[in-house]
This record gives C-alpha cells, sequence and structure tokens, in this order.
C-alpha cells in the first residue's frame, strides 16, 4: 500500500490520478462509471494530450496502450446502449466531440492507443467501479467518477510488490473479466519499482491544472505491513432484474455477490446484535441525495448527516461525502464502489477491496475522522 487521499473527484484526480497516468510508459486502464464535462474530464484530456506530445518528440518504438471504460454518460446514451456484453466502442471520431477527450492525431503522433469503450444494461445496471492502472505496476480505486461533483471522495493507492499474485493482478484479473477478454494478464511485467518510489515521483510531478479542496488530506500507508493475503478483492456483479416486489410483508434477498455477502449480510446481522447489546453504532450518510434509496435507521445508532464546512465558500469544499468506507472491529477496511443502498445490491456492478490489519484500519479511521471534523450534523445520538 502507498497512500490513501481523501478531498473531492478534481482534487483526486489532478493530484493523484493524472500525475500517475503522466508517467506511463506501456499502459493506462482507467475505468469510472459516469463520464461528463467537469474540470476534472478538462483536466485528463489536457494530461493525455501533454503525454502525446512529450512521446512525439521522444518517439518512443513502444506503443502505450490506453483504455478507458465507463457506463453513463446521458440518459439519451443508456436508454440507446447495445445490450451486447461486449459493450460500445467510440469511433475515434467522437473522442474529442462527444467525450472531450483528445483527437486521434494528436494521440497517434505520441504512439498512444487509445480504446474507449461503455457497458450499461437496461434497466439499471451501471459498471459502477472505479479504477486505475499504470503500467500493471500501480492501482488507485477513487471512489469519485469523471464529473463535476464536488462531493468528499477517497481514493487508495496500492504498488505491486510481487511479480505474480499481486492484488494487483486480481484487480487486473476484473478487468479482464468484464471490461476487456483479450487482455493478455500473462504479458511479461516492467521492472518492480523500489517500494514508495512511485509515490515520491508522482508527488514531484504535478500538473498545472492542480486543483486543490478544503477537505484535502493524504496519509502514507508505506510503512504499514499489508500482505498480499490481507487484501481481497470483493466484485458485486450487475443483475439485470431489479427483484422489485410490491407486497409488503414480502422482502426479497440480495444476489449472493462476494461484496454483499462480506458486507450487506454481515452488517445488517452485526448491528442488529450490536444494539441488542447496547453497543453504539455511528453511520455517517448524505441529506438530501439519493432519498428514494436510503434506508434511515433509528434507535441508539449514531447517525450524522455530512455538510459542508461552515464558513468555507472555496468551490472544491465537499458538499455531499461520496466516500464508501467500512471498519470492522478496528480490523477490517472495505473501501471501493459500492453504496449501502438497493441499487448497489441488486442491480449495479460494483467492486470493493477489503484489507485485513488493525495498523492499516487505523490510519484510514484517523485520516477521515479528521476530514469529517466540522463537517457532521447529528440526527441520533444516544441518550
Amino acid at each position: 500500500m502507498e497512500t490513501f487521499t481523501l478531498g473531492t473527484g478534481a482534487s483526486i484526480y489532478t493530484q493523484k490520478l493524472l500525475p500517475a497516468i503522466s508517467q506511463a510508459q506501456h499502459e493506462i486502464i482507467l475505468v469510472t462509471c459516469f463520464w461528463a464535462p467537469s474540470k476534472t474530464l478538462t483536466a485528463l484530456s489536457s494530461a493525455l494530450e501533454r503525454l502525446a506530445r512529450q512521446r512525439a518528440a521522444q518517439q518512443p518504438a513502444q506503443p502505450l496502450r490506453v483504455r478507458i471504460c465507463f457506463s453513463s454518460r446521458s440518459i439519451l446514451q443508456k436508454l440507446s446502449h447495445t445490450s451486447s456484453a461486449d459493450g460500445y466502442v467510440y469511433p475515434p471520431s467522437s473522442w474529442s466531440s462527444k467525450l472531450g477527450l483528445p483527437v486521434r492525431e494528436v494521440l497517434a503522433a505520441g504512439n498512444m492507443q487509445l480504446e474507449v469503450k461503455s457497458l450499461f444494461f437496461l434497466p439499471f445496471s451501471v459498471m459502477h467501479p472505479k479504477f486505475l492502472i499504470v503500467d500493471r505496476q500501480r492501482a488507485f480505486v477513487p471512489s469519485c467518477n469523471v464529473s463535476w461533483e464536488a462531493w468528499l471522495e477517497g481514493c487508495l493507492e496500492i504498488s505491486r510488490r510481487m511479480s505474480r499474485d499481486d492484488p494487483v493482478d486480481g484487480l487486473l484479473e476484473f478487468y479482464h473479466t468484464v471490461w476487456d477478454k483479450e487482455l493478455d494478464l500473462g504479458a511479461p511485467q516492467p521492472p518492480i519499482p523500489e517500494h514508495g518510489s512511485g509515490r515520491t515521483s508522482a508527488a514531484n510531478d504535478r500538473l498545472e491544472e492542480t486543483i486543490k479542496s478544503p477537505a484535502d488530506s493524504t496519509a502514507s500507508l508505506v510503512d504499514i505491513d499489508v500482505p498480499a493475503t490481507a487484501v481481497e478483492w470483493l466484485p458485486g456483479w450487475h443483475h439485470r432484474n431489479p427483484s422489485f416486489c410490491f407486497l409488503p410483508w414480502r422482502f426479497p434477498l440480495a444476489p449472493d455477490t462476494p461484496l454483499n455477502t462480506t458486507i450487506l449480510r454481515l452488517l445488517l446481522s452485526a448491528v442488529e446484535k450490536a444494539l441488542a447489546r447496547g453497543v453504539d453504532v455511528t453511520i455517517v450518510t448524505s441529506r438530501r441525495m439519493m432519498l428514494l434509496e436510503q434506508i434511515v435507521t433509528a434507535g441508539v445508532l449514531r447517525i450524522f448527516y455530512f455538510r459542508s464546512r461552515a464558513g468555507l465558500t472555496s468551490d472544491e469544499e465537499p458538499v455531499h461525502s461520496h466516500l464508501k468506507l467500512s471498519i470492522f472491529d478496528g480490523q477490517h477496511t472495505v473501501l471501493g464502489s459500492g453504496n449501502m443502498d438497493r441499487a448497489s445490491w441488486f442491480t449495479s456492478q460494483e467492486l470493493g477491496v477489503l484489507v485485513r490489519g488493525a495498523e492499516f484500519a487505523t490510519t484510514i479511521k484517523k485520516t477521515v475522522d479528521e476530514a469529517l471534523d466540522g463537517r457532521l450534523d447529528p440526527v441520533f445520538t444516544p441518550s
């Protein structure tokens, strides 16, 4: 593990993901859910164009393979989307006009081979995971989309430690299964960089378009021992059947995906048992966001609404929390894309990452607690 970063989508992209993209030599794999005109998209396009022009000046013999994947761009795009599992591949003529990316000629001059694909399955099945893999050596798991929302977001940065059976390989396998079945998982790997070197070099390669947020915070994880066996990817496969039931006495069970089995079933059971034992439970959610999908539970839980910090007028001060984080017993930490709502449980594709370790959990919790300071409104607190 390298870092855990908090901020908004624009600040995380410009301070963490885009510097890593700017250093790519062999392959860039960027997967997100929502794609929209925004400061993030403008910065991403500029970073790709700058990289292409640098490569054009250097004339590298080896091409740079770039894959961009997303699910949602507009209502019309989703209504007319193909139901094929192969998705829709955007023609080069649409890269700039429809997607806000550099034109084909600029990328080709830098020997960059771009493919842009979307996947969506009616009626509600979006591909909700977000991640970036650079040169199969570094991976980032952000909660943010390529879009305009100024929400509190988080991003876990991982570097390869082993040539095979590394957590980065697990993420590559997920990408291969969903987005690119022709991906050669056995391709020769570049040399593994010295632990921590990727983090330092990325920090030294700041972009002109760096965007900062009052919520920005980064915790170093370099000195925390997290063996590969302590990291587990938790996919939540999409389901086209939303399993709606209009009989009030019947409650359809959510599908048995690895993510649901790890989080949903255990969470509900653990919360019920904890409350029965008199344990206080704290929940932080967003006010007036996805109201139809949120279940608000009263009682002796501690429930807070996230809000902007008073007195801050920055455009990048978060107005909602989009961070997905669960910590159990101070030892088990789950980050990723899954929300605690019906869409994530039943229809959307999701991806979580479970990290086992007390020191890791403590560091993540401390970083988040500091970011939440002054940004919480109590709803229910123990009497």
